[in-house]
């Protein structure tokens, strides 16, 4: 077993550290200020016709902490103030 360990040790000496390349793709999706406008109006409608807010939000594609974190910034916008605005 010894040897098994030894191995895997120097292996992962062998390899760089875990770092972000900067050529690499950023984490994460982006949306448009007009896509998040669409989706927060696609939860809002769902959980008016009963769905839990984790639910439509899982339907959705994104995290129930990323829809109060946009409804907080964009919850007021109509889409066409959320095509003016930058991020």
């Amino acid at each position: 077993m010894g040897t098994i360990l030894e191995a895997l040790r120097l292996s992962r000496s062998s390899e760089e550290p875990f770092t972000r390349k900067e050529d690499e793709m950023p984490r994460g999706r982006r949306h448009t200020p007009e896509q998040i406008v669409q989706l927060l109006r696609q939860i809002e409608t769902d959980t008016a016709s009963g769905k839990k807010t984790d639910k439509a939000c899982y339907e959705a594609g994104i995290s129930e902490p990323t829809y109060y974190r946009w409804y907080q910034e964009f919850g007021n916008l109509n889409l066409d103030q959320a095509e003016r605005q930058e991020r």
